[in-house]
């Protein structure tokens, strides 16, 4: 089904971000001497996605929504929100615990490694900062499989939006009928990618079954693209 260029989101397909997050986040606490809750969790799991999906939408730059995921955390502990310097400063010890805690999801190297084997062009194309992404790809150790790193800063555009889709066929020298997309997101990867006439597969981990076609495991992915 797939065509010859197989482009990857990063989080939540390649990389476990939730997890990452979640214990970051509870490192960081732990640091600054508050105790980890559920709650704690779920404000800054909430504050995560209004923030970034602003800076998604254009609305705010990427520094701006860190610092306000920072002070929505600070105000659900009870602290004073401090200015743009202090809210940097206490964003990066938070960063460089969830730095600490990335990692690839098991299925995802063997998977990679099979489908560049297979003749496969892999690129990713990713909502995010471009050295951040990088990082990434580079510390779980699967940035030597793709040939193309393309992200919504380095665009201009981001997922959904059919620019930011239209864009990486053109860095990527291809025509849409020759590019999968695949993610784990359904708005942001696979209607997004569809809207642009392009294949996408979803990457149901959950098991939601609401997408077809769909793998539960990057370990399927292959199997699927025989067809």
């Amino acid at each position: 089904m797939a065509g010859t260029v197989i482009v990857f989101d990063i989080d939540g397909t390649l990389m476990d971000h939730r997890a990452a997050a979640d214990a970051g986040l509870d490192s960081y606490l732990r640091l600054i001497g508050a105790e980890p809750t559920e709650s704690l969790h779920d404000t800054w799991i909430r504050a995560e996605r209004k923030h970034f999906t602003a800076w998604r939408e254009g609305e705010l730059t990427f520094t701006e929504q860190r610092r306000l995921r920072m002070a929505d955390l600070l105000n659900a502990l009870g602290k004073t929100v401090g200015g743009e310097a202090q809210l940097d400063q206490l964003f990066d010890s938070y960063l460089a615990e969830y730095e600490r805690a990335w990692r690839a999801y098991p299925d995802a190297p063997q998977c990679l490694e099979e489908l560049r084997n297979r003749g496969f062009k892999l690129a990713v194309l990713s909502n995010g900062d471009a050295r951040q992404q990088g990082r990434k790809l580079e510390r779980i150790g699967v940035r030597k499989f793709f040939s193309c790193v393309l992200t919504s800063d380095s665009l201009g555009a981001a997922k959904p939006n059919r620019e930011a889709f239209d864009r990486a066929a053109e860095a990527l020298n291809a025509p849409s009928a020759e590019l999968t997309y695949i993610g784990d997101d359904v708005e942001l990867d696979v209607l997004g990618a569809r809207a642009a006439r392009w294949q996408a597969v979803h990457l149901d981990r959950f098991d939601t079954g609401h997408f077809q076609p769909c793998v539960k495991s990057l370990s399927e992915l292959p199997a699927l693209l025989d067809r």
